[in-house]
């Protein structure tokens, strides 16, 4: 409690092309795969909470994305690789370039955007 501090927030957004809609339809019916063309939520929100001298406390992504892009990986021996993936590599980031001070928080956003959202 001793390290509470006043605080400023703000908001902003932006689009980035990182995830794509996952639903593929078959002849068998809808399966989980790429698909570039179906709808898909490209936004990506931030909030910033820094101190009164304008430095930066925390920062919240929020991106409509799955985070584990390496799901399917395996390494040479058979086994499957441990490590940060999207959100993890993205808060890193965030967080090298504002210092030790500052914490970066990834939220992967609504499920559904990138669901079947379609009926059979």
């Amino acid at each position: 409690m001793h390290d509470l501090q006043p605080a400023r927030v703000g908001f902003g957004s932006g689009c980035r092309s990182v995830n794509v809609n996952r639903d593929v339809r078959t002849v068998d019916g809808w399966w989980l795969g790429s698909n570039d063309a179906g709808p898909s939520d490209k936004c990506v929100n931030v909030i910033r909470l820094e101190d009164l001298d304008h430095q930066p406390i925390a920062v919240v992504l929020n991106y409509a994305v799955r985070s584990s892009i390496m799901n399917e990986s395996t390494l040479q021996s058979g086994g499957m690789p441990v490590g940060a993936d999207l959100a993890g590599t993205a808060t890193r980031y965030v967080e090298q370039q504002y210092g030790d001070k500052t914490v970066a928080l990834f939220l992967i956003g609504a499920a559904r955007d990138q669901a079947r959202w379609q009926d059979d």
